[in-house]
């Protein structure tokens, strides 16, 4: 229980990196006996879970129990354990069936998990009464046989019950689970839609958490492949309703889309309710609530999600390591209503590649909505390449290839941020270069007296396709060039 303790908290930040941040936000944990609680608490953070996990298993010890499983579905009954809550239930023996009646009652996804001794093998028997032979091990980063025992993962291969018996006595010679199908768990995430691409989502994979008053899909991830998700109601909080088809894909991080929809009113809340069937014919619903956003005035959610895909396209063929290869470090700029900028990755946060898209992702905060336009708080992001905090995280100063990239549409850099910048660029701590996507061109002046009065370093781009195509591929070359020309860019 202590080596496993030991490596809890990566294991479980290791699955909620793939996953929405959104996904938990809460954690229960108790210990339990025959028909008494032992202890039982809840966390928000992973951290405090691993805590509550270290805490409640200090004073366990080896003796036998006899296992009654309604107590822990008995018990979370209490907390008020939302739809689509995940439950892991680790024993070193079985039950009775009648353990599994709370689930007609608690709306959750059940992984019963039995640990038995080295020395003992398991025979399962499937609800159809065949023997199951392919158990394995309940994959993880390290081998749980080194914690002394096995813990095995059977395969499903239905609703019924399963029957579990051991080589030698356990806790109990012999046991059955039943397991009942209730749908599967459902996340939701949606994918901005825009004018010139209507299809843009179908094959995609760039969703978001946030819902936008521009046109979206709402699409779907399911833990379950053998159930069918039908269609999506869409209610707000004015009572307007709205149904849209969901549509089956595969080979991405999400199995369904939806056809395109659109929340009208900024900040207003939508209870999404998604109707599917699971393998056994039932009718399934699982609900969730979001808010509609409109991220800013400055600039559309779907010219920032190409401006992540430039990024993506213009850096993916350098060598992604801060100490070998480049350091890429992003801060959000926000609008005047808030004057605030925000560090989203420093040089050296999580040096790969693959990691980037999800930092970008980052760099658009859900409430920008309220921040406005303007950009009063350029200044104090300027500010910040230049702190001794920053320049710490993996700025490279035995070479002369070090840039910034002032992305925007319209934008207009105040004074005070032109001051700053003339600063930067007099010290030779980085050059700098602004581009302006699909702009209307009356910020090209302010942005030329940005990077130094130098035209040649103001970038321009109108079209997504040239943006995230030759635009890109020529913004590369610059970095090339630079790197065999003292950090001349433009």
């Amino acid at each position: 229980m202590e080596n496993l303790g030991n490596d809890l908290a990566n294991i479980l930040h290791s699955a909620l990196n793939a996953t929405s941040a959104k996904w938990f936000n809460q954690y229960i944990f108790i210990t339990y006996d025959y028909d008494k609680l032992l202890n039982g608490g809840n966390a928000t953070t992973v951290d405090e879970f691993v805590d509550l996990y270290y805490n409640f298993t200090s004073n366990i010890d080896s003796g036998g129990c006899s296992n009654y499983h309604c107590l822990p579905f008995d018990v979370l009954a209490k907390y008020n354990i939302p739809p689509n809550s995940v439950m892991y239930d680790i024993i070193s023996g079985g039950g009775d069936i009648g353990f599994t009646s709370p689930f007609a009652f608690i709306d959750i996804i059940l992984h019963y998990i039995v640990v038995i001794p080295k020395d003992v093998n398991i025979t399962v028997i499937g609800p159809d009464g065949n023997v199951i032979n392919d158990t394995s091990l309940y994959f993880n980063d390290k081998n749980v046989v080194a914690y002394g025992s096995s813990i095995y993962r059977v395969p499903f291969v239905g609703p019924g019950i399963y029957g579990f018996s051991s080589s030698k006595p356990v806790n109990t010679n012999s046991s059955a689970v039943q397991i009942i199908v209730k749908g599967s768990q459902v996340y939701g995430s949606f994918i901005p839609v825009t004018s010139s691409d209507p299809e843009y989502g179908i094959d995609m994979d760039n969703t978001v958490d946030t819902l936008t008053t521009q046109e979206t899909r709402l699409v779907l991830h399911a833990d379950d492949n053998n159930m069918k998700l039908q269609y999506a109601k869409i209610i707000s909080s004015k009572l307007d309703v709205e149904y849209v088809q969901l549509h089956g894909r595969h080979g991405c991080s999400y199995e369904w889309y939806s056809d395109v929809f659109q929340c009208a009113n900024i900040g207003e809340m939508h209870i999404i309710i998604v109707f599917g069937v699971d393998d056994t014919e039932t009718f399934f619903t699982r609900e969730f609530m979001v808010a509609c956003y409109d991220i800013s005035q400055a600039i559309s959610f779907g010219q920032f999600n190409d401006t992540v895909d430039f990024v993506l396209n213009a850096l993916n063929q350098f060598n992604f390591d801060y100490l070998e290869g480049i350091a890429v470090g992003l801060i959000s700029v926000y609008g005047d209503d808030i004057q605030y900028q925000l560090p989203v990755r420093n040089f050296n946060m999580t040096p790969e590649y693959k990691s980037l898209k999800y930092y970008l992702q980052s760099a658009r905060p859900a409430d920008t909505f309220i921040s406005g336009i303007g950009q009063k708080a350029l200044n104090l992001a300027l500010n910040i390449t230049i702190s001794p905090q920053f320049k710490a995280s993996g700025y490279k100063s035995d070479i002369q290839n070090h840039l910034i990239v002032y992305i925007t549409t319209t934008s207009i850099p105040d004074q005070a941020a032109i001051d700053k910048a003339s600063d930067i660029l007099t010290s030779g701590d980085y050059k700098i270069i602004a581009i302006s996507y699909q702009g209307n061109g009356s910020n090209l002046d302010a942005l030329q007296k940005l990077v130094g009065g130098n035209s040649g370093c103001v970038l321009t781009s109108s079209t997504r396709e040239d943006y995230m195509g030759d635009f890109a591929g020529s913004f590369t070359e610059r970095i090339i060039d630079a790197s065999n020309n003292g950090g001349n860019y433009c």
